[in-house]
């Protein structure tokens, strides 16, 4: 967590100063470049211009997502507008798809109809000013990535490295044609239409994933688990859920346990201290829902061994919580929940006979009831 920066209107400056830049760099390689293909007639060079104009016009959507993303909340968006951010991440990998389609082409008549590149020492060396320039946007990119924890930060580091290899490509080309004198710019230029659309469509699914929802961090997870354990009278944890709304807004819930010796109001206290742990030392919106445990039951501690030496034999990690027995007729009530991993071969209902038939031949004197559900943080 060293280093990273979770306030919005920081996020907001860094973020906006780092486009700027980026704008610059590129609108001065779009000059650089577009001159050198126009000179030299070289499609792949004039591709590269065109796909530089993209990369500053993605600085100004960045720009633009910053800003919309660093808007407080209101009525109609209470959890905010981090989420425009990714959105602007979508339009910059929309953009890089289409700027490899229109090189595919171009490169596709290259080839039909081919010419060699009239290439000079001094575009050479402006060729490789620009792999300069790019290697400094990629590096400036990722550790301002990291330090605000931005997707589309990360994004456009990658997408500078991409910048570097089609640079690197057209030398390629150029140095063959030079030396042998065969048409290789076409062909060039078809490999690098091929591995940007490649890019965007990576891109496409980064961007895309966490406006559909995925799969939190380990960071994340391994601090509420940490946080929330770290208190003396919480027995254990489960149903953790976060909801991601940007960057910098994580909403989470989860289950604790507590002995039930506890009194409501103590019980409260003990949640909403966590709570606003969480939130004070991490920027994470969590509610915690109290579950009171039986600690003095020993036939508690029997059944939940049992349970997981079962859930060994069946080779699977069953995570059993919020065990409790309620005293019935004929026979009391064994009641649990029950979190499958994802990805499990043994269907929900299959898996739920057998636990039952399992549990109630070896305790006949109760009945089993059980909630099945798959984990959605492993926890």
């Amino acid at each position: 967590m060293a280093g990273r920066v979770n306030e919005t209107e920081k996020r907001e400056k860094i973020g906006i100063r780092t486009s700027l830049t980026a704008v610059l760099v590129n609108a001065v390689l779009v000059i650089v470049k577009g001159s050198i293909g126009l000179l030299s007639g070289s499609i792949a060079i004039l591709g590269d211009a065109v796909n530089n104009l993209s990369d500053a016009a993605s600085g100004i959507i960045t720009l633009w997502g910053f800003h919309m993303a660093s808007r407080p909340a209101d009525a109609r968006h209470p959890y905010g507008h981090g989420r425009m951010e990714y959105i602007s991440g979508l339009c910059i990998a929309l953009m890089v798809m289409s700027i490899g389609v229109n090189l595919f082409v171009s490169s596709v008549q290259k080839c039909l109809h081919p010419s060699l590149i009239e290439f000079s020492g001094f575009m050479m060396l402006l060729m490789f000013l620009s792999i300069a320039f790019k290697a400094g946007l990629m590096v400036l990119f990722k550790t301002v990535g990291k330090r605000i924890h931005s997707g589309a930060m990360k994004a456009a580091a990658l997408d500078s490295r991409n910048d570097m290899l089609v640079a690197g490509g057209i030398l390629v080309a150029t140095a063959i044609e030079t030396r042998f004198h065969v048409p290789a710019d076409g062909w060039i230029g078809l490999l690098m239409s091929v591995y940007i659309l490649y890019s965007g469509v990576q891109l496409v699914q980064d961007q895309l994933s966490p406006l559909l929802g995925t799969t939190p961090s380990e960071e994340t997870v391994d601090r509420i688990r940490g946080t929330v354990l770290a208190s003396p009278a919480v027995l254990g944890m489960h149903d953790l859920i976060i909801h991601n709304y940007g960057p910098d807004r994580e909403y989470a819930s989860a289950h604790i346990e507590l002995p039930a010796t506890l009194s409501a109001l103590e019980m409260h206290e003990i949640a909403d201290g966590i709570e606003k742990k969480l939130l004070d030392e991490a920027g994470i919106q969590m509610v915690l829902h109290c579950d009171p445990v039986e600690i003095e039951d020993e036939r508690i501690p029997r059944m939940k061994r049992f349970l997981f030496e079962l859930s060994k034999s069946l080779g699977m990690e069953l995570n059993i919580h919020d065990l409790r027995i309620v005293p019935d007729q004929p026979k009391s009530r064994v009641i649990f929940d029950c979190v499958v991993p994802f990805g499990s071969a043994v269907s929900m209902d299959s898996l739920r006979q057998t636990v039952v038939t399992e549990f109630t031949q070896y305790f006949p004197d109760y009945l089993c009831e059980l909630k099945m559900e798959h984990s959605l943080t492993g926890i």
